[in-house]
């Protein structure tokens, strides 16, 4: 997975954490930096429920399960809970995509 730089500062949230999703675009489509706009979301062709793109900063405290993750960028997998689910590190050769984005099923809560 090749990631460009670092978030951009409004995407770095509490604890200097960032969480993205981790999705499939039709081919051509441009995905600008920054929040992504409602068209990019409405045309997405597949999303991964269970993983997502992490961003620890090198230098915020985190949160309550940043702790195990590297500074910088590496791919979260859900841990599902009683409560909000959390993300523990992955391989990024670990994630999965969904294509059929209506069936429902399991989806990370955080």
């Amino acid at each position: 997975m090749l990631v460009p730089g670092d978030p951009p500062v409004g995407a770095i949230g509490a604890g200097g954490i960032g969480v993205g999703i981790i999705g499939l675009v039709p081919t051509g489509t441009d995905v600008p930096d920054g929040p992504l706009s409602e068209s990019v979301l409405e045309n997405l062709v597949g999303q991964s429920a269970l993983h997502a793109l992490v961003w620890k900063s090198p230098s915020g405290p985190g949160n309550s399960w940043s702790g195990p993750f590297p500074a910088k960028f590496a791919c979260g997998g859900c841990v599902m809970g009683s409560g909000p689910d959390s993300l523990a590190p992955v391989a990024c050769s670990a994630v999965t995509v969904q294509t059929d984005l209506e069936s429902g099923g399991e989806y990370c809560k955080l």
